[in-house]
């Protein structure tokens, strides 16, 4: 599925059709979230940090189980987990309307979410004018925290080589 939609603030949203949540309130790096800054995590909510104000293209793969990981094809790999009681998602931005967006069926429960973005092909898309590209993958699955699998083309588990501390 793909769907088109306005990353503003630099963010996409995703709610369980039923979610009463309030993602502004969970944009901060915690003990629960040490991610803060690529997810704003509630039960049955995430928002994703996109680093562009600007239309994206959102590729959505709703699987039985994981994907193998493709991590080379991207410059950042993260994963997190959400709930979905109804079985249905509402993709969306965080100045739409509270019951606009675009929906779609998930299995009903755990699932894991992989967010798959690289920055080369955000720039590539900029200087086009073309909308933004990002793929969600998503599965059923246990909670689990959050977690880098590749940051800026480095994988989460190698030594850092610019300085930076590994998430």
């Amino acid at each position: 599925m793909e769907f088109a939609l306005f990353s503003d603030y630099e963010q996409i949203e995703l709610y369980d059709v039923a979610s009463g949540a309030l993602l502004a309130d969970h944009w901060a790096p915690d003990e629960a979230n040490p991610l803060g800054e690529l997810f704003a995590l509630a039960d049955d909510a995430v928002a994703i940090w996109t680093g562009v104000n600007a239309h994206v293209v959102v590729t959505v793969e709703v699987l039985a189980a994981p994907a193998p990981l493709d991590a080379d094809a991207f410059a950042i790999v993260a994963e997190c987990s959400l709930r979905s009681p109804s079985g249905r998602l509402r993709l969306t931005c965080p100045t739409y309307g509270e019951h606009d967006g675009d929906r779609f069926d998930v299995p009903a429960g755990g699932l894991r979410l992989r967010v798959s973005l690289t920055h080369e092909l955000l720039a590539a898309q900029f200087r086009t004018g073309s909308p933004f590209p990002l793929r969600l993958q998503l599965w059923p699955a246990p909670p689990k925290p959050p977690v880098v699998v590749k940051d800026f083309g480095v994988p989460a588990n190698a030594e850092p080589t610019d300085g930076r501390p590994r998430r």
